[in-house]
């Protein structure tokens, strides 16, 4: 069973993430010290991801709806 799933099962909230690399590389570790830097566009990513979720509750929605039928 997934983690995820087991967590689920047993609370109602998410645990905190603590972000931690360990690197054993040869090279000196260069990469942004920032989870935001290491986006592409650093503004938006931290937007998404602080902002509330978007929902599409399909079961809220008819068949025909997810098909895209016309009613």
């Amino acid at each position: 069973m997934l983690l995820c799933e087991r967590h689920k099962k047993e609370k109602t909230k998410l645990p905190l993430v603590y972000n931690l690399v360990i690197y054993n590389g040869k090279e000196v570790y260069n990469a942004p010290r920032n989870l935001w830097d290491l986006f592409t566009d650093s503004m938006i990513a931290k937007q998404l991801m602080t902002s509330d979720y978007q929902l599409v509750d399909l079961q809220s929605m008819s068949n025909d709806k997810l098909l895209g039928k016309s009613i």
